[in-house]
């Protein structure tokens, strides 16, 4: 291709499998930017960074999250007007522990999180972790349906502002709720996952609920705009424990649905699970994903980058594959660039790929190896 593309051109027309330039490039560099970039992903850092390094851009927007979601006790403000939380926060050297304590017209609602400090042991942005989760029994359900919030007025502005601000210098994409998701924040993985056997009416009935969140997220960031959807599913990956089966059963419809309205708005749906993914790609092309990721392989994830292109066909954009540990931490430039010579190779032989990374780039990353990767990049991403 003659023409030179923009970034926002040219991320759209990889994730579309139309003819580019060069192959785009968008690895996941949120955690890098808050390490050696002034401590925060802002819109501003990550452009800077796409200008230093040379590289497409993608700025994942908040949809905005219910109160239950948080690991901190939530103004009045923001819950709804018959809602009330007390809490108390309890201060450690390197963490605090959050009591939050929710009353609702149906009854109480509790949990307890524990929030560890940034760069106390933990990396510059660590996950909260849940000691005690909302949901214990059956009733706390009804409980639950008064702390959903519509969708936020606030993160429909802040994407706009960020869309405008990017311009044609990358794209910008909204990380809606997930229904999956959504079920890991108010009860455990081992609770959720002996549902399908204990209680499947029950996974059923939160699943339908967070879906409505969900759909309702997707639908106002269409009228806003979006020209992508990002919805993530990396709770309910099979790496978790989920079987294929129980994938297809609980988890498979609600894609499918996802997928459907994003279509309807015009929109290319993206779907991520950095898990193993091999058993679940038919069933996103089946779901009507347009891009798919992030493709890790061996040993995080399973990817099998030749058979899931195979898999995939011209029906569904791959994305990723470059493993954050194993290649960019531990690796050596000369893995690096073999590493990214394989997955342009592989992936973008029929255009229909693009370039990434297999999670977030980690701050402990040396620069020898971010600076092969994109100079890989541009070597083995170049079109005639």
């Amino acid at each position: 291709m003659a023409v030179t593309l923009t970034s926002r051109e040219r991320i759209l027309r990889g994730m579309r499998g139309m003819p580019v330039d060069r192959v785009a490039t968008a690895p996941r560099m949120w955690k890098y930017i808050q390490a050696h970039r002034g401590g925060a992903w802002t819109p501003e850092a990550e452009l800077a960074a796409a200008e230093e390094f040379g590289y497409d851009s993608i700025q994942y927007t908040s949809a905005g999250v219910p109160s239950f979601v948080g690991a901190s006790i939530p103004a009045p403000e923001t819950l709804p007007p018959e809602v009330t939380c007390e809490g108390e926060t309890e201060a450690h050297d390197d963490h605090d522990i959050v009591r939050r304590r929710f009353q609702t017209p149906a009854g109480p609602l509790s949990d307890v999180w524990k929030r560890p400090h940034p760069n106390r042991g933990y990396g510059p942005s660590p996950a909260p972790v849940h000691l005690e989760y909302l949901i214990r029994e059956r009733g706390d359900i009804e409980r639950l349906r008064f702390l959903t919030v519509p969708a936020s007025v606030q993160a429909i502005e802040q994407f706009k502002r960020v869309t405008a601000l990017f311009g044609e210098r990358g794209i910008v994409t909204p990380y809606v709720r997930s229904p999956g998701n959504d079920l890991s924040y108010v009860m455990s993985p081992q609770d959720a996952l002996m549902l399908p056997y204990d209680d499947p009416d029950l996974l059923r009935e939160l699943l339908s609920f967070f879906r409505q969140a969900s759909v309702a997220d997707i639908r106002a960031h269409l009228a806003a705009g979006a020209e992508t959807i990002f919805v993530s599913g990396f709770h309910i990956s099979l790496s978790v424990g989920w079987s294929p089966a129980m994938f297809r059963e609980y988890f498979l419809p609600l894609i499918v649905e996802a997928a459907a309205v994003t279509h309807e708005g015009g929109a290319i749906f993206h779907y991520y699970d950095d898990g193993k993914i091999m058993q679940i790609t038919d069933m996103m092309v089946e779901a009507g994903v347009d891009v798919f990721s992030t493709c890790t392989p061996p040993p995080a994830g399973d990817c099998d980058l030749r058979e899931a292109k195979t898999r995939a066909g011209t029906a569904m954009s791959l994305m990723g594959y470059v493993d954050i540990e194993n290649v960019l931490h531990r690796g050596t430039p000369a893995l690096v660039d073999a590493t990214v010579k394989e997955a342009i190779e592989v992936g973008a032989a029929d255009d229909r790929f693009v370039l990434s990374s297999s999670d977030g780039i980690l701050t402990q990353t040396p620069i020898e190896n971010l600076h092969a990767y994109f100079a890989a990049a541009k070597k083995y991403g170049m079109r005639g």
